[in-house]
């Protein structure tokens, strides 16, 4: 996962504001909300706009927006729960499915 934070006006133009990103693994997907580790923390209710490997399609998902909803620390590197706020169509059946797999 690749993540960009956006803030304020920005949003509305969806320009990122900052081109650092930061990487992250997705512990649990749920169907609107999933809970990554990152590599930098991020604050609650920070936006963002990330992308999504999907390694057995052998591609990455197109922008999805999101904010964070909620953060902790552990095993040395920050925990965000994420709330999908736009997914892409194929994005979305692809995550469904995902989730449907996962028996969430």
């Amino acid at each position: 996962m690749h993540c960009f934070k956006e803030t304020g006006s920005a949003i509305k133009r969806r320009r990122v504001v900052g081109r650092e990103a930061i990487t992250g693994v997705v512990e649990h997907l749920g169907a609107r909300e999933l809970e990554v580790r990152l590599s930098a923390s991020l604050p609650s209710l920070t936006n963002v706009r990330f992308r999504l490997t999907y390694p057995s399609l052998g591609r990455d998902s197109r922008d999805l927006y999101g904010k964070v909803v909620g953060d902790s620390s552990g095993a040395g590197r920050p925990l965000a729960r994420i709330r999908l706020t736009s997914v892409d169509p194929a994005d979305e059946k692809i995550l469904a499915s995902l989730v449907q797999a996962s028996g969430r």
